[in-house]
Parts: structure tokens; sequence; C-alpha cells
């Protein structure tokens, strides 16, 4: 009888279980910090494949210019954060890779991510159709061919007075 006390006292009426409000900040916190996390996690292990695929002997263009637009584009993600997730398009968040020291490995990642079936690339192709970010791809055509800093994408931006 008693526990059953206790388990009536520690859930609500929709018997879901009580937070603290400092529970429910730290797990909102978190949610900020791996969001934050997985970006510069991301840039890191993109701007690592485009180093390798540059290095290698069997260069897969079509997989590097994916690479530098991928790269890219989550940094343009980041600076048109709530354009692109308003209309529904985050490239990172679906972003599935782990560091390789393998170009064979990378490439094969590279193809997946590559597929018109993939969110990814469905994502890629949608944000240009954003008015804002299309604009601004139409006035950076390098955004496809070389990696940015997110600095200079930054400066990109501000200099151009993009209206968000």
């Amino acid at each position: 009888m008693h526990r059953i006390k206790l388990f009536e006292d520690m859930m609500d009426g929709d018997f879901t279980p009580k937070k603290s409000k400092s529970e429910l900040l730290r797990k909102d916190r978190k949610s900020k910090i791996d969001k934050f996390d997985t970006y510069f996690i991301n840039l890191k292990i993109l701007k690592g494949y485009i180093d390798l695929l540059e290095k290698s002997y069997e260069i897969n263009k079509i997989m590097l210019t994916y690479a530098i637009i991928l790269h890219n584009f989550i940094i343009v993600e980041r600076q048109f954060s709530d354009l692109i997730n308003g209309a529904g398009y985050p490239i990172n968040k679906h972003l599935d890779i782990t560091k390789s020291t393998s170009t064979y490995w990378i490439n094969r990642k590279l193809v997946e991510l590559y597929d018109p079936e993939h969110i990814v690339r469905n994502n890629v192709e949608s944000i240009e159709r954003l008015k804002v970010v299309d604009e601004f791809f139409s006035n950076n055509p390098e955004i496809y061919t070389r990696v940015f800093t997110e600095d200079e994408i930054d400066i990109l931006i501000q200099t151009n007075k993009y209206n968000i």
C-alpha cells in the first residue's frame, strides 16, 4: 500500500513522471549542447573527408564536390537556421557520419547521402528553393566549389544584408 501511494505521488494525472524545473532545464540545455556539438563534429568530420578525398589517387570528383557542398550547407543552415528549420529542410540533424581514414568508406558514405531518395540530398536541394538562401547562393557560386569557414560565410551574409 505504501509503495502504491509513493508511486502515485511520483506521477501526475496523465501518468507521466513529474519532473522538477531543474530537470527540465538540464534536459533543454543538454538538447541545445547536443545540437551545437553535432554541428561542430559534423563540420570537422566533413573537413576530414574533404582533405582525404583531395589527397586520394582515386579521387571521385562528384563525391568531393558533394562533401564540400554538405560542409558549406551546414554552415549556411546554422546561419539561416530559423528559415531553414522552419521550412523543414535541416541537413545537420540527418547527417549520420563518423570519422574515417578510409577513402573507400568515405566514398560509400557520400554515395549513400547522395542518393536522390535520402533526406539529406532532398533537403540540400530544397534549401535552394528558399528565396533568401537562393539569393545568397546566386551571389556566391563558389559555395559549391571551395570549403568555407563559418566566419567567411558570416561575412558574406553580413556584407549583403540578407533579410531573413
